[in-house]
């Protein structure tokens, strides 16, 4: 009888923010590029949701971006490309005071941020429709190392979060009835209008890339715009 063998998941260490910390601290665990740009979250081999609240959890499939670390460059997940609606209940989006706050369909607390902190909003969507959630708002906090929070915006309370920031910062969402990879800046105004995500080619890492490439040509690697990555530098100074 012949045997079988199981070809091996091809994966690349990424670096998951940790909420409820005193400091802000990252984990890294393994994730599965997909084909895409984007990646499947692994679980670490000590996983445990009690002791831990990953900012994006096991499972999700995410969008990374590159920092510049102590010891080298690494990647960090900063906004989640969807979940699948028909599974779970909605999260909630929502103001308090002047902040805004971000909860899971548990209503266990995501994100909190207040308005002052703000350093840039974005809008971007997906081609995970309809299935999935494929319309985000992304945050920036200005920083050393920009700090990025993002909400599904099919979330419960929607629409008053909306009018908060249109009241706070005049913006309007402009991608409502995108069903690709399409992203915009909302503000600030300098660079309102911008794409927040740009897409680069890079060289296929394993058989699968090299095998896709084949057919496509080259790879996709989505990234912080020039747009938005300079005018983060300029107020993080």
């Amino acid at each position: 009888m012949a045997c079988m063998t199981q070809t091996p998941i091809s994966t690349i260490t990424i670096y998951v923010r940790l909420l409820e910390e005193a400091t802000t601290c990252l984990r890294p665990t393994e994730a599965v590029p997909l084909a895409d740009g984007t990646y499947r979250v692994l679980p670490t081999s000590s996983y445990d949701p009690t002791d831990e609240v990953w900012e994006f959890a096991p499972g999700s499939t995410v969008h990374c971006e590159s920092f510049d670390g102590q010891s080298g460059p690494y990647l960090l997940a900063i906004a989640e490309v969807g979940v699948d609606g028909s599974k779970i209940g909605r999260a909630t989006f929502a103001v308090s005071e002047d902040a805004l706050e971000y909860r899971n369909e548990r209503g266990h607390l995501l994100w909190q941020l207040k308005s002052e902190n703000i350093a840039l909003v974005a809008e971007y969507t997906t081609n995970k429709g309809p299935f999935g959630d494929d319309w985000f708002l992304v945050f920036a906090t200005a920083s050393k190392n920009p700090y990025f929070v993002t909400c599904s915006l099919y979330s419960n309370g929607r629409d008053e979060a909306l009018d908060f920031l249109r009241t706070r910062f005049a913006i309007e969402p402009r991608l409502t009835n995108s069903t690709e990879w399409r992203s915009v800046v909302l503000w600030p105004k300098a660079i309102e209008g911008a794409p927040f995500i740009e897409f680069s080619q890079r060289e296929p890492r394993n058989w699968r890339e090299r095998f896709r490439a084949w057919f496509d040509g080259f790879i996709s690697q989505p990234h912080l715009s020039v747009a938005v990555d300079q005018y983060l530098q300029s107020v993080s100074r």
